[in-house]
């Protein structure tokens, strides 16, 4: 991960958060409980819209992670709902066992940083800015996925609870799934620049990169990974070579 990264765990370790992947389900958790009991509409107050952050309303630069994930603007499985937050936890446990408490609650900020980013910073009108920090939100519990599965590659899961898969495959579910919605969006944008011109043309680049800075974390931790697998595959290759 490089040796910056070693110097700040160095220098900040008692800065990490203990007990993350925890705070973050259990968080989840409780706003599940309360959107199906209470208040099905809590999700609007806890996501990132930069007109209600300028307006005060701060909170919303951290309890953004705490809404499971597909529980906005959209019908609500109960299931798949807690599948994902059941996933969130075990992936960030494991993920914290191979990194250590410091490395994960970096990557987490800097998912989180990436998200915030992507709904203050970049142009568009106030709902814009919400539709770019649910896309950065999906891309960042996504980030979890896509990691456990660069460390883990070959861990077994139980894809539909019976078939056991390596979790690289996972991954790679996660990206196609990803890549699809991401393909899908960039249709409807197409189709609707061609009637009102070039700024939804824009909004729709804005929506990709939106999702980039969502992965954030990912592009800082996981891809090293990925590229020290590849040397090391290739380091392996050319032993074998030389004996051929």
């Amino acid at each position: 991960m490089g040796d910056w990264l070693e110097k700040l765990e160095r220098k900040y370790y008692r800065y990490s958060i203990p007990n993350l992947p925890a705070i973050l389900a259990g968080g989840q958790v409780a706003v599940l409980v309360i959107l199906l009991l209470f208040r099905s509409d809590i999700g609007n107050d806890l996501m990132l819209d930069r007109a209600a952050i300028l307006h005060g309303q701060i909170w919303r630069l951290i309890t953004f992670v705490f809404i499971p994930q597909g529980t906005v603007g959209s019908s609500i499985s109960l299931v798949l709902t807690l599948l994902q937050i059941y996933f969130l936890y075990f992936a960030g446990k494991a993920l914290e066992n191979a990194w250590g408490q410091f490395k994960l609650t970096v990557f987490t900020l800097a998912g989180m940083l990436g998200c915030i980013l992507a709904c203050l910073l970049l142009p568009g009108a106030s709902v814009l800015s919400q539709l770019y920090g649910m896309i950065a939100m999906s891309a960042f519990q996504s980030a979890f996925v896509f990691a456990f599965a660069c460390v883990y590659p070959e861990a077994p899961l139980l894809f539909m609870f019976v078939i056991p898969l390596p979790a690289k495959y996972l991954g790679i579910l996660e990206a196609l799934l990803m890549g699809r919605d991401v393909i899908s969006v960039g249709r409807t944008v197409l189709s609707f620049s061609r009637l009102f011109g070039l700024g939804v043309l824009v909004a729709g680049v804005m929506l990709l990169v939106a999702l980039l800075l969502g992965l954030l974390g990912f592009w800082l931790f996981a891809v090293p990974v990925l590229w020290n697998n590849y040397k090391a595959r290739q380091r392996r290759n050319q032993w074998k070579n030389q004996w051929k």
